[in-house]
């Protein structure tokens, strides 16, 4: 197999065993020449209608030209067109994001999302990419992105939950590229009508004169956008332009056959020995757990896992003693299950969640950032900054801003938020009188707007139809987050 300006890899059988011996370019070439006479099989290497390489066979017999490998020899070859377009994804997320993204496993759905990518890459038709928590939704835009044919051109991902700017803005940074809309199911209404007002219609739903350096537009979303428009949250003219090429990224628990890669992956990039770290033990929890966070939840209990044991294997004890959940196969922590979200609740979620019971412990979390939790929880209703969270856990604000987002994966500022806003969902259930104004208040936010607008972000409803909607009966009634006590209760269960 010969690549252009990447080398050459020759596998050949030697007894019953194969033996692959790889060549720089510069040595692939002679060898490439030398092949073409006495090859049997060849087929070209290729991508999006893009030459890569070739790939040629050599048989004994009639085997080359009879039984399954002349139809064999194609498909390999496409697949390894596809294989480098994801190493290549790797590298340019280096230089151009700053992180390496990956596409890991070669199970059908995995496939099927090499081909979608593929196929998608060659066309600036939009992309509406569906996809749970913690799946590979930015790796896949980024990988139709840059195996197109402008991988030098912008880049801009924005993320549609907390936007930095306007619309506008977004796409003048993108010209030319591809502009990615993350969690376009959270993106404000102001801003869905705002949006069509700079985007070209393709569909000719909105009068606008196209752009010759208009970006492509890809869009991410973890909610079916059909329910948000019927129930008018959403956009349907900007649904349906989105909507024009679409894709489901699979969530771990429908490719359990891609979980020994990933966790190979994930500890090789720690630095550490797979073959000695990962055990049968580990492969077993791993294949139990149903991963509700995906391959963010994946990627943060292995490196938890490995980190912990050092250069000891990852066995049933250290999986006890450090990610106890996925010792016991357990997706979601006992007692701190939202009774009026769906049981698949966010990270954010689940750490504000975490925060507010006052039985947590956060045992596998730095003591620091412990405590800064812990404050956070009891505290929410007051005024509270990083500064005063770095003074209670002794460090610089600085540096507890770090450990918000390397520990657990979110910024102090949308964990606040998040806690305020579960809180408020609380006293709507338990006090369906008091007034939006005052709850706002009560909860720590000292802006009604901005409450109102975080609310809708948060939940995809104002605070007015989430209490509208409870007092229909459009939802089953729920028992507070706290007993009556004021402790957090251990008997909480999502109620269809």
């Amino acid at each position: 197999m010969h690549l252009n300006e990447i080398g050459s890899l020759t596998v050949e059988r030697q007894a019953r065993e194969p033996v692959s011996r790889w060549q720089a370019p510069s040595e692939a070439s002679a060898t490439a020449a030398t092949v073409t006479s006495n090859s049997e099989l060849d087929h070209e290497i290729s991508y999006a209608g893009r030459k890569l390489g070739r790939m040629r066979a050599r048989t004994t017999g009639a085997r080359a030209t009879t039984g399954p490998y002349p139809d064999l020899l194609p498909q390999f070859a496409r697949q390894c067109g596809r294989l480098v377009m994801r190493d290549r994804l790797e590298k340019w997320s280096l230089g151009r994001l700053g992180q390496p993204l990956r596409l890991i496993g070669l199970s059908g759905a995995m496939r099927d999302l090499d081909r979608f990518v593929e196929i998608a890459s060659a066309s600036p038709l939009p992309v509406l990419l569906h996809g749970e928590f913690g799946t590979e939704k930015l790796a896949a835009a980024a990988a139709i992105h840059c195996s197109g044919p402008r991988p030098e051109k912008p880049f801009v991902a924005v993320d549609c939950s907390d936007p930095d700017a306007a619309p506008a803005d977004w796409l003048d940074r993108s010209k030319g590229g591809t502009l990615y809309l993350s969690a376009i199911d959270r993106l404000s209404s102001p801003l869905q009508s705002a949006l069509p007002r700079h985007l070209p219609s393709r569909l000719a739903l909105w009068p606008h004169t196209a752009s010759q350096r208009a970006p492509r537009i890809i869009a991410s979303t973890t909610l079916d956008l059909a329910p948000l428009v019927a129930d008018g949250r959403f956009s349907r003219e900007l649904a349906i332009e989105l909507s024009v090429l679409e894709a489901r990224l699979p969530p771990i628990r429908e490719r359990t056959g891609d979980i020994a890669a990933l966790m190979r992956d994930t500890i090789a990039r720690l630095g550490y020995d797979a073959d000695e770290k990962i055990t049968q033990d580990l492969l077993s929890a791993c294949l139990a757990y149903d991963w509700p966070e995906n391959c963010a939840e994946f990627e943060r209990l292995l490196a938890r896992l490995a980190t912990m044991t050092g250069a000891a294997p990852i066995d049933a004890a250290a999986i006890r003693r450090h990610a106890p959940l996925l010792a016991k196969g357990q997706s979601e922590p006992p007692g701190t299950i939202s009774i009026w979200t769906p049981p698949r609740t966010t990270l954010l979620d689940r750490w504000a969640l975490r925060a507010i019971d006052p039985d947590e412990d956060f045992a596998e979390l730095d003591d620091t950032l412990a405590k800064a939790l812990r404050h956070m929880g009891k505290r929410f209703e007051e005024t509270i900054d990083l500064a005063e969270l770095a003074a209670i856990g002794g460090v610089a604000p600085l540096r507890m801003s770090e450990l918000f987002r390397s520990a657990i994966g979110v910024s102090f500022k949308k964990l606040l938020r998040q806690i305020r806003i579960l809180a408020a969902c609380e006293r709507l259930a338990s006090q369906p009188a008091l007034s939006i104004t005052q709850l706002a208040f009560e909860v720590g936010f000292g802006d009604l707007s901005y409450f109102e607008r975080s609310f809708r972000s948060a939940m995809g409803e104002t605070p007015r139809q989430f209490r509208q909607r409870r007092r229909l009966g459009k939802q089953a009634a729920p028992r507070p987050l706290l007993s009556d006590s004021g402790r957090y209760s251990s008997e909480l269960r999502w109620e269809a």
